[in-house]
């Protein structure tokens, strides 16, 4: 699926990004990304990403420390790692903010989505996660969610539910789908 991508770099990235906003409070700009000099022509291509931060404690809102992405493929990949990652980190309102004493308890998993929107239905194959569209709303489900989940029809009722909708008449209307992705750890002994 992307056979050009350094997996190392994009997390070295994701890393960094965090660290440069905790140590001037905004998003490090493409030119300044260009020090770590990211290879390939992938960092230029316009990818949806979600960068999902976990910590090795788990506390009142589980491991996950943070999420966010976005599904829009207007900018390119290195300005949707960097905007991702120090919102997951900083934004998302269901965690607390990340403190600069918790960056070696912290790990980054990146999610690049690929292969466009497979219109159907939802099963469990391992390179794509499922989603649905109703009525312009989009709602996607990422791989750390669906863990927990055992059968398509708890897939579909979470979709459901993040899409706003509440009768059954309204849910017969969700078209559902299947995005590919590759996911890209953040190696364990940074933890």
């Amino acid at each position: 699926m992307f056979c050009f991508i350094d997996k190392k770099e994009i997390a070295k990235l994701a890393r960094w990004s965090i660290e440069f906003y905790l140590e001037r409070k905004s998003i490090p700009s493409v030119d300044e990304a260009e020090k770590l000099k990211p290879v390939g022509s992938i960092w230029d291509q316009n990818f949806p990403a979600f960068v999902v931060i976990t910590s090795k404690y788990k506390n009142t809102y589980g491991s996950i420390r943070g999420s966010w992405g976005s599904l829009d493929k207007a900018r390119s990949l290195k300005e949707m790692i960097m905007s991702a990652s120090v919102n997951a980190a900083f934004f998302d309102h269901r965690t607390p903010r990340i403190r600069r004493y918790e960056m070696n308890e912290i790990r980054l998993e990146i999610i690049i989505l690929s292969g466009g929107r497979v219109l159907g239905e939802i099963n469990f194959e391992k390179s794509y996660v499922p989603g649905g569209i109703y009525k312009g709303r989009i709602s996607i489900l990422l791989p750390h969610e669906i863990k927990e989940l055992v059968s398509i029809d708890q897939i579909k009722n979470l979709i459901r539910l993040r899409l706003g909708i509440r009768s059954k008449k309204e849910s017969e209307s969700i078209q559902f789908f299947m995005w590919g992705y590759q996911l890209i750890k953040e190696k364990s002994s940074v933890v």
